[in-house]
């Protein structure tokens, strides 16, 4: 669904689609679940868990069946990384360069 969407609504926007999709995401998305959701998790429950429900959570927003372990998987290590690096600004470079690679292969491989 997503990557239609992409390919479609960004066609040649290399540029735009790179903003959109590898740069206002993460920061937003990286505020969110592991500045905002992670740390009040954390407050309540044992680290693992609550990487892992934050990490539930970061997957059940993207909405897609097809990919929801690998996010998930993707959402709860970003949340670790947060943990033991003590700064948003790992995880936000990571998820970017994650997006980058998802984006190139959308607009530059098979058609979805």
């Amino acid at each position: 669904r997503q990557c239609g969407e992409i390919q479609h609504g960004f066609g040649t926007a290399v540029l735009f689609a790179t903003v959109a999709v590898c740069i206002i995401p993460p920061i937003a998305e990286e505020t969110l679940f592991r500045g905002l959701v992670f740390q009040w998790l954390r407050g309540r429950l044992p680290l693992v868990l609550a990487a892992l429900v934050s990490g539930l959570g970061f997957a059940a927003m993207h909405q897609n069946l097809q990919i929801i372990l690998p996010i998930f998987g993707f959402g709860t290590w970003l949340a670790l990384l947060f943990h033991w690096s003590k700064s948003l600004y790992p995880g936000m470079v990571v998820h970017g360069l994650n997006n980058l690679l998802a984006l190139l292969n959308i607009l530059y491989g098979p058609p979805c």
